[in-house]
């Protein structure tokens, strides 16, 4: 029952204004013990075996007493009238499965409960931006000690930190010919931190600066995930080469030369890199259609075929093109009977996993949300990054949110974060704080806004 003491102590502390406390727990919650505590031990005596539950209840309760808010900051800042959306469109989603496809009702609130998330947006503009940011940077600073751990894990060989989305069993894998234990746990909130105190936060002590950016870099490099290293290389690089002067483009551009000059005599690093051109060679040589598709062949066809299997199947009615197959998760009964052969398999049932996966984004929204669903939730974020790149000379956290979705689109074919709790919440964090001009409090803070409290 410690989840749930620390839940209502959440609650207490937002009412009575201490928002710093409660928005802390509040990540704790979302983060499954900052993959520090064993989720196990926090939900113990409770029927949920998740902590994220207790986040998405925070969101939802503090979202009902503020709700009659909601009109005065979507009318003021029109951009999170989109989150509104995308949390209609799955609640009617919900209705259509629960009363139309007739699907256990657990079940579907199960699905549809994290979009509810999404409105956040109303939780954090009821806090000054000022104590908005002392969230951000405390959840940085507790993201770089996740990073050292993580670190620590690939020199001695032993699981340190918990994952980020609670399951009980750590992912690990081994580069072939190197012996290079790949640990997947990495910190979740890893790619904000590194675009945080890359362009916003400086320390004043210059070694030290470039020590937390070694050790953030060294945690992007560190389970050679080669879609994630490309991506954050290409998306600074975009950036910084965008917004410098002439010189300063021309020292960058030598320095990164330099930089994967030097990374390039790294062994398990270069192996890693060379398959990724190799399976890219291999893709692009294919017959792209689910006939021809050797999912064995590499990781690349692997996505490819299974988003286009699910695609195909969702196509094949209207009504799964507006709402897919419904709100519904893989131990729904419903889900054994449908037809993928593409997915990873089970370790509970040997069978293929028909709906959910970690390797791409676009599978589980398609089925789940329609096609019509998925084009709305990649809207969302396209305006957002929209906004986000606007914004960007007037804040500078708007650099960071503009990045991290950025990445997280490039990323898309290569792993799940854009569909995760904690991305979305923490950009809707950073999309708050981006209001403001000038890196300044804006008009919902102190003062300006007190009916807000």
């Amino acid at each position: 029952m410690v989840g749930f003491f620390l839940f209502i102590v959440a609650i207490i502390l937002f009412q009575r204004g201490k928002h710093f406390a409660s928005l802390l727990l509040f990540f704790l919650f979302l983060n499954n013990g900052f993959q520090l505590i064993p989720v196990a031990w926090l939900m113990a005596g409770f029927p949920l075996d998740k902590s994220s539950d207790l986040a998405i209840f925070f969101v939802a309760i503090i979202t009902f007493i503020k709700r009659k808010d909601i009109g005065k900051i979507t009318k003021d800042h029109p951009l999170f009238n989109w989150f509104l959306y995308i949390v209609g469109f799955a609640a009617v989603d919900a209705f259509y499965s629960y009363f139309f496809l007739h699907y256990s009702p657990v079940n579907v609130l199960q699905v549809f409960r994290p979009y509810l998330l999404f409105l956040s947006f109303v939780v954090f503009f009821v806090v000054p931006p000022a104590t908005l940011k002392r969230v951000f940077h405390a959840v940085a600073l507790i993201t770089l000690f996740q990073c050292v751990l993580f670190l620590f894990q690939i020199v001695t060989g032993q699981t340190i930190l918990l994952s980020a989305n609670g399951d009980d069993n750590i992912t690990t894998g081994i580069v072939e010919g190197a012996g290079y234990i790949r640990f997947y746990n990495q910190p979740a909130f890893l790619i904000p931190t590194l675009f945080y105190f890359l362009f916003v936060f400086k320390f004043k002590n210059k070694l030290i600066q470039v020590g937390v950016l070694g050790i953030l870099v060294l945690t992007v490099i560190g389970p050679m995930h080669r879609s994630l290293i490309v991506t954050i290389v290409a998306v600074i690089s975009l950036f910084t080469l965008f917004q410098q002067s002439l010189s300063k483009r021309i020292i960058y551009i030598l320095m990164l030369g330099l930089v994967i000059y030097v990374l390039s005599f790294i062994d398990v690093l270069g192996k890693r890199m060379g398959e990724a051109f190799s399976d890219m060679q291999t893709t692009f040589t294919s017959n792209l259609s689910v006939a021809n598709i050797d999912v064995s062949e590499n990781s690349t066809l692997f996505r490819i075929g299974h988003l286009v299997e699910r695609l195909d199947y969702v196509e094949s009615g209207p009504m799964r093109w507006l709402f897919g197959i419904g709100l519904i998760s893989d131990n729904a009964p419903y889900a054994d009977q449908l037809p993928f052969k593409f997915g990873l398999i089970s370790e509970t049932t040997g069978q293929v996993v028909q709906i959910d996966t970690s390797d791409l984004v676009w599978s589980p929204l398609i089925l789940t949300l329609g096609i019509v669903g998925t084009l709305l939730y990649a809207t969302v974020f396209i305006v957002l990054l929209v906004h986000f790149f606007k914004k960007t000379k007037y804040n500078s956290y708007n650099i960071v949110g503009f990045l991290t979705v950025l990445a997280a689109l490039f990323l898309s074919m290569a792993g799940n974060d854009m569909t995760t709790s904690s991305f979305r919440i923490i950009m809707i964090l950073v999309a708050v704080i981006g209001c403001s001009s000038n890196d300044e409090l804006f008009a919902f803070g102190k003062g300006a806004a007190s009916k807000y409290y």
